[in-house]
């Protein structure tokens, strides 16, 4: 009984088919035909397809165990062009044999599993590749090699069931497979073959994002774009998904009866977007007979190579063929597309951009050898006068910069070296290379490294500079880290402080910032001993060093991270350092604990430029939607709430981070905009702008910064180095001067450093200056210009690929996936300028702006060397040619000519295309794809816009809009988003149609082709007007004169107002020609600050004339003193009489006024109460009663009539467009009554504003009845814009409280209290001694200033002013409470109601003056209102955005940092009455007790410190747990 157990066991063992792996599913003796049908095609959207089918018979024979023969009968090959279906393929097809493919080859298996081949020798790469296709497509190996182990694997060999994961080389890849084994139904049983026995199902899904060895390449494929498996992580974006899927069916016996693969990528042509190009790749093999092999032997070859794997073979030679026909291609591309630069304005109809693509092609293709013959039969062209010729040498400079490989990197740096290209050409070839040079090793990326430093390099200015970030930025993209740490990163510390030994700046921030390109760690240890305060250096490249950072911080690395907090938190670090730490944190993505102390410091940092900068990067930062973001969106959400309110100005520093995201596929941007606020200036300090679109990675991004010490003394000394100082030294009682040395007031400036960088258009550029290069940088900037205007032609071309994808990888058919996108990019400049001495600016310009987004996707054909693809042609071109004219006029009063001549020939201006396409193309066809005969236009079946309009022909000029698309993106609003948004959705399409628009001007139908414009701006004072203002339409034809029109308008302005000011604006253009046509724009605007009545005319004359007069009758202003502005009526009378062409005229007449219920409100707000308790102190105008005061100025209540008769169409239309571009920018609720009607010819209208609660209700009466809009929503700024209020103007109050109270600061010398310019509010009162409230003698500004004040009695206060412009102007004004005295060499060009002298070289007002007699309070205004102040006696109020940060005195030093106004001219004092005592003067009427206590300020001062910060450095018990936890690691 044992002994039969025993036998039925082994027979069972023995008849299993896995018993004896190595037996199945190949039997020995035997020979099994399979048919093949192969099929790889692609597509897009509404495309056919294009690929090619391939059949034949597979014949294998199992010679031995684990060995077998194999070869193809019958090879046949077919091209594809239309619907394919794989149940369905087309019949049609024309099939050719295929050649040298059929020869025997042997296959050594393990079982199902393939080890290796051997192949004829002369077997090509690409036809190995086929038959790995079809093997890859036999492989089954359901052994337990290779399995993975983090899986549930299970396989059950008796019932042949299971699921488990290996990893399986194929042709497409050594990566993980997903195995299914599993019984087949009896429908799939039906359609196997009839000597199927017990078949099974066995399935493969191959997972490529975990794979021992990936076959593909993947060059500047943007960060986080993943193309070799699924984007699971935030910060990934999918670009390629790529699924290879088989299903198998096999006999349990170990036949495999029929294969099918199916490969499918999808990926949009342009990066991303919906719209997926597809290609599919699908091998079929179908057992048609299994027989015992014959006695025929197959002829081997005799000579074999060894293949080692199924892994896709390189097959380098297919893309690479290095043939001397290469340089013929490419001279014939170059000598074609040459010429077509002639004729600027049809460059996308010649396909000029797509045309450069295969010139940088076929250059790939060269040697260096054949690049040398290249070059040296172009040499003539670099030399040559002939213009044609510099073109074609620029074409083929750049082809050769972009072609990226390293014969061609060789020949440019052969170039250098021999001076055929140096200084800025050089510079520019130099900084395209490290984006396109796709070969990095430590051999290329030191003889970069080298050739930066290369003496020959070093001494070309630009070049020196541009040469090391290219190569930094090259070495950055490799991962030759050791190369980095041992020679990179020392040499440049070596070189960084051998450049701050010689105090060269410009040359140090170079070195910083090649540093910070290399985004290394070990960068930290070199900025060390800058940063701790080891080695000095200017505060401006520590600043730099924090600020090159960036590229290290977006790497997320926790050491940089680190190290900017610790800079950030340090307060004893001057500000501009911690700012620059605190804008690079946010791209570190900081903790959330660092979050949250960074939260707090919005409230209790003594830095207003440091609260600013992360109060609003922490609101920005939490609005932020791209998961890519996600984390410190969540971080920053977390805290929002503890953020301080605070209202920081555009002078504080801020970071605004700004994403659209709304899905993976759709087109986004993210934007940056960065500022380190100046001290003393609107313009930052630091200013950075990053674009990161669709084609951009992670990090990667478009941006340019620039940087300097002090923008300030920066202007002035650029100017002083421009215009000569005429300052006088007038006779006056206080000069500046006398002041200053009195106080003993000292200036110290940084040293004058800056820098702008940018990389954008896969280029980065430097440029810097230190304090000893501003004048020679004038003198060259002066050379240049002055060479741009001596009237010779100047040209510039310059073409780039500004950005560069190529992915390739194996399709299961063994055939080559390509996808290529490129952004070829033209800028081309011919001009000739030149001028006169005193003459106009004359330019004869050709400006062209080119570029295409051209994107293609599909696959080899091997069989035909055809590119089967489907892709997409964005172009987008601008193109300006005119000649241009222009007299300008300088300084205050402008008188602006801008001429204009247009060509005598037709131009395309603007060409916008899309053009979706599927082509087979010869792969090194000379064509651009849209010439390929092959390729077809894939267009929908209708359009969605066309468009054959003609612009301009009321001004005699022709201009033709003519196109269509087929996107749907124009059957919306493409204009309803931001800026920004609204162009990004012109240039890109989401959804991608064919799409073709041109805006051509027609030269034979454009009668006017000299096009003249006037700009004027003019002031008239004290001017006489005409005894009464007549209604709109008295004044007609107006067309011509300026002067009269001019004067005409102004008359009657001025009409009723004596001593008038009249300020006048001009605007006019001539279109002269044939048909003469003339259109204008002036208008008038009169005022006197003592008459209530404000007139102006508005004069406009084109096709229709229009005419509007308005009057406005203010009320009487209390600027002063809120109590009383409270009990002051406000009541204004508005009246608008306004005509259109002929029709009658429209007039409106109403009131405003301040309700009961708004005064209730006012007198209750709790910014009140503060104002009344300060002004019970006697202290009218601190920084709450100014705001109080301007509010109750303000009317909230306003009602008036419109009166009409026939309202022309075009006006009706125009009120109707401007009531949905109203609509679409707020909200409101609508309510109407039908029965409230009014008579024909008159609409009442009503508003009542609630500013409190941000809203406002409308009523409407018409004809029609009662239209009312209710809850309109409001701003906080009305009341403020509606104020009628003086000395500071509507639009001066309404931006104050957008930058809190920074546009134009106020300092008040109160009763007892001070309010300084940056907003210290201490408590000080004046004595008999003269005080310095404003003091600035370096002339910093263009102007030296003195304003002081004392008080001798209890109940008046005296003040003195001198006032010394550039221009050799003075004014000195002497104020108490009897007299005020005025004296000037200015000319008096007014002295009635409004005083005023005259700055005659300026143009501009040296000084207006007037004095308000019922209300007891002056007026003053010097140089134009940069200056203003009023005076009562009692108290002294100034107005300036002048002066800042240089000025000195008891309004602070107008630095926006209250801090600062605790600096006097001995230090820093902390009692408020040291403080005001500081600024005191000493003579013999001089208060003793503040002589006393200027003393005492002098003992008690202490001078400011900067603490460094220790990034690196430890104690040793921190460094000895700092060293365990790495070797723990």
């Amino acid at each position: 009984m044992k002994l039969l157990v025993l036998t039925a066991i082994v027979a069972v063992v023995a008849s299993n088919p896995l018993t004896g792996n190595a037996k199945w599913p190949w039997q020995v003796g035997k020979e099994y035909v399979y048919d093949v049908n192969s099929y790889t095609w692609t597509k897009f959207d509404n495309s056919n397809s294009n690929g090619n089918a391939f059949k034949s018979q597979f014949v294998i024979r199992v010679q031995a165990l684990g060995h077998l023969l194999a070869k193809l009968q019958n090879p046949l090959y077919a091209q594809i062009q239309g619907v394919l279906d794989i149940n369905e393929v087309p019949s049609d097809l024309k099939y050719e044999s295929v050649p040298k493919i059929d020869e025997v080859f042997e296959i050594f298996v393990d079982g199902g599993r393939v080890l290796s081949l051997k192949v004829p020798s002369g077997l090509s790469s690409a036809n190995e590749n086929i038959l790995k296709g079809l093997i890859s497509a036999l492989q089954v190996d359901l052994s337990t090699f290779g399995h993975v182990d983090n899986f549930p694997n299970s396989f059950d060999k008796k019932t042949f069931q299971g699921l488990f994961k290996k990893s399986e080389a194929d042709v497409t890849g050594d990566c993980e497979t997903l195995y299914s084994i599993s019984p087949i139904s009896v429908e799939v049983r039906r359609g196997l073959q009839s000597f199927a026995e017990d078949p099974i199902e066995i399935t493969k899904s191959k997972n490529y994002d975990s794979c021992k060895k990936r076959v593909g390449l993947g060059f500047g494929v943007p960060e986080g774009a993943v193309w070799n498996g699924l984007a699971y992580e935030n910060d990934e974006r999918q670009l390629i998904k790529h699924t290879s899927e088989s299903r198998i069916h096999a006999g349990k016996q170990g036949t495999i009866y029929k294969s099918e693969t199916l490969d499918t990528v999808f990926v949009n042509p342009l990066l991303f977007g919906k719209q997926k190009a597809e290609v599919y790749s699908y091998v079929g093999l179908v057992l048609s007979s299994v027989e015992t092999t014959g006695n025929t032997e197959w002829e081997k070859p005799e000579e074999i190579r060894v293949v080692n794997s199924l892994l896709s073979s390189d097959g380098a030679e297919i893309f690479f063929k290095v043939s001397p026909e290469n340089i013929v291609n490419a001279q014939k591309v170059l000598q074609e597309i040459t010429p077509l630069l002639q004729d600027p304005s049809n460059l996308p109809k010649t396909e000029f951009l797509s045309k450069f693509n295969v010139l940088v092609r076929f250059i790939m293709f060269m040697n260096s050898e054949q690049l040398t013959q290249m070059t040296d039969g172009i040499e003539v062209a670099r030399t040559s006068n002939n213009a044609a010729k510099n073109k074609m040498w620029a074409i083929y400079r750049d082809a050769v910069a972009q072609a990226g490989t390293v014969a061609a990197f060789k020949e440019i740096k052969s170039w250098i070296l021999t001076k055929k290209i140096q200084g800025e050409e050089a510079a520019e070839v130099i900084a395209s290379v490290p984006s396109s040079l796709d070969y990095s090793d430590k051999e290329i990326a030191n003889e970069f490294f080298e050739l930066a430093f290369n003496p020959k390099v070093v001494e070309q200015r630009y070049l020196n500079t541009s040469a090391l970030l290219a190569a930094t930025k090259f070495i950055r993209s490799g991962n030759e880290n050791h190369f980095v740490v041992e020679k990179v990163i020392p040499r440049l510390a070596s070189e960084l402080k051998k450049a701050i030994e010689e105090d060269n700046s410009s040359k140090a921030q170079v070195y910083i910032r090649t540093l910070g390109n290399l985004a290394h760690p070990d960068i930290l240890k070199v900025f060390a001993p800058y940063f701790e305060g080891q080695v000095t250096v200017t505060k401006y490249l520590r600043t730099q060093m924090v600020i090159s950072l960036k590229t290290l911080a977006n790497k997320k690395d926790e050491y940089v991270r680190a190290v900017l907090f610790s800079i950030l938190r340090n307060t004893a670090e001057p500000y501009e350092v911690r700012v620059a730490a605190a804008l690079n944190i946010f791209l570190a993505f900081p903790t959330s604990e660092m979050m949250q102390i960074m939260a707090h410091m919005t409230n209790d940092d003594p830095s207003v430029q440091v609260r600013g900068v992360i109060a609003t990067s922490i609101s920005f930062a939490a609005n932020l939607k791209d998961p890519r973001f996600a984390q410190l969106a969540k971080t920053a959400q977390a805290v929002s709430s503890i953020v301080s309110k605070e209202k920081f100005g555009y002078r504080a520093s801020a970071d605004s981070i700004i994403d659209d995201y709304t899905s993976n596929d759709d087109l986004a941007h993210f934007r940056e905009l960065s500022f380190i606020g100046s001290a003393d200036s609107a313009t930052p300090k630091y200013h950075r702008t990053a674009l990161r679109l669709r084609g951009n990675g992670l990090t990667e991004e478009d941006w340019m910064s620039w940087s300097v010490s002090d923008v300030q003394n920066l202007i002035y000394s650029v100017l002083d180095l421009m215009v000569a100082d005429q300052y006088i030294q007038p006779d006056l009682k206080f000069s500046a001067e006398k002041v200053a040395k009195e106080l003993n007031i000292k200036r110290e400036h940084d040293p004058i450093e800056g820098a702008f960088f940018i990389d954008n258009l896969n280029q980065q550029r430097l440029f810097t200056f230190g304090p000893k290069d501003l004048r020679s940088l004038l003198s060259e900037y002066f050379g240049k210009v002055s060479g741009l205007f001596s009237g010779n032609v100047n040209q510039f071309t310059k073409v780039i690929i500004a950005k560069q994808v190529v992915v390739t990888f194996p399709l299961a058919a063994g055939l080559p996936f390509v996808y290529v996108y490129s952004e070829p990019t033209l800028f081309n400049i011919d001009s000739v300028a030149s001028r006169g001495k005193g003459s106009p600016f004359n330019f004869d310009v050709k400006f062209t702006y080119s570029r295409n987004l051209d994107g293609s996707v599909g696959f080899l054909d091997t069989f035909s060397g055809v590119y089967a693809s489907s892709g997409v042609i964005n172009k987008l071109q601008y193109f300006i040619p005119a000649k241009f004219i222009v007299t300008p006029t300088l300084y205050a009063n402008v008188d602006l000519k801008f001429e204009i001549e247009l060509p005598e020939k037709d131009a395309n201006l603007i060409h916008m295309s899309v053009f979706p396409y599927t082509s087979l193309q010869k792969l090194h066809s000379a064509l651009a794809v849209s010439e390929d005969p092959s390729t077809k236009v894939i267009k929908r079946s209708t359009t969605v816009l066309d468009t054959d309009i003609n612009i301009g022909e009321s001004a005699g000029v022709s201009l033709n809009l003519k196109g269509h698309s087929y996107s749907n993106d124009f059957k919306k609003n493409i204009f309803a988003s931001d800026i920004l948004t609204n162009v990004r959705n012109l240039l890109y399409q989401n959804d991608i149609a064919c799409t073709h628009f041109d805006l051509k001007y027609v030269a034979k139908d454009t009668k006017n082709k000299k096009i003249a414009s006037t700009v004027l701006f003019e002031t008239l004072f004290e001017h006489a007007g005409d005894d009464e203002l007549k209604p709109a339409g008295y004044l007609t034809d107006l067309i011509g004169n300026s002067v009269n029109r001019r004067k005409k308008l102004a008359d009657q302005a001025a009409s009723g107002i004596e001593y008038a000011k009249v300020r006048i604006a001009d605007f006019s253009v001539v279109f002269d020609g044939e048909n003469k046509k003339e259109f204008v724009l002036t208008s008038a605007l009169a005022t006197n600050p003592l008459d209530n009545n404000v007139q102006a005319i508005v004069y406009a004359n084109g096709c229709v004339p229009i005419n509007a007069v308005f009057k406005i009758v203010k009320p009487k202003t209390i600027p002063l003193n809120f109590e009383k502005a409270l009990k002051n009526e406000i009541k204004v009378e508005y009246e608008v009489d306004f005509k259109y062409g002929n029709s009658d005229n429209i007039v409106f007449k109403g009131i405003g006024e301040r309700s009961k219920e708004y005064t209730e409100r006012l007198s209750n707000d709790p910014l009140a109460k503060k104002c009344l308790q300060e002004t019970s102190n006697k202290n009218f105008y601190q920084k709450d009663c100014h705001k109080m005061i301007i509010k109750a100025h303000a009317p909230d209540y306003f009602k008036g009539t419109v009166t009409y008769k026939d309202v022309n169409p075009v006006l009706l239309n125009a009120t109707y467009r401007i009531y949905n571009i109203f609509k679409h920018f707020t909200t409101w609720e609508e309510d109407e009554d039908l029965l409230k009607a009014t008579e024909d010819g008159k609409v009442e209208i009503e508003a009542q504003a609630f500013y409190y609660d941000n809203y406002i209700n409308y009523k409407f009466n018409t004809k029609y009845g009662e239209f009312r809009m209710n809850n309109v929503e409001g701003r906080s700024y009305y009341p403020y814009a509606m104020a009628i209020y003086t000395p500071i103007t509507h639009w001066e109050r309404s931006y104050n409280w957008f930058t809190g109270y920074q546009h134009l600061p106020f300092c008040t010398v109160d009763d007892n209290k001070i309010w300084t310019f940056s907003g210290r509010s201490y408590d000080y009162s004046l004595t008999g001694s003269w005080h310095v409230a404003m003091v600035d003698e370096s002339g910093e500004n263009g102007n030296k200033l003195v304003i002081l004040v004392k008080r001798p009695g209890d109940n008046h206060e005296e003040v003195y002013v001198s006032y010394t412009t550039k221009s050799g102007y003075y004014v000195e004004i002497q104020i108490n409470s009897k007299t005020y005295e005025v004296t000037s060499n200015a000319k008096q060009v007014a002295e009635n109601a409004v005083t005023t002298y005259f700055d005659e070289i300026f143009k501009v007002p040296l000084v207006e003056y007037y004095y308000s007699i019922e209300d007891d309070y002056q007026v003053y205004s010097l140089n134009n209102g940069a200056i203003r102040f009023i005076y009562d006696d009692h108290r002294l109020v100034i107005f300036s955005d002048d002066h800042r940060s240089t000025t000195r005195g008891l309004c602070g030093q107008s630095t926006s940092q209250p801090s600062d106004d605790y600096m006097t001219p001995y230090g820093l004092v902390d009692l408020p009455e040291y403080y005001g005592a500081s600024f005191s003067l000493e003579d013999e009427e001089s208060d003793p007790k503040t002589v006393e206590l200027k003393k005492e300020a002098k003992l008690k001062a202490y001078q400011p410190v900067t603490d460094y910060t220790n990034i690196l450095r430890s104690d040793d018990e921190w460094s000895k747990i700092k060293n365990e936890s790495i070797k723990e690691l």
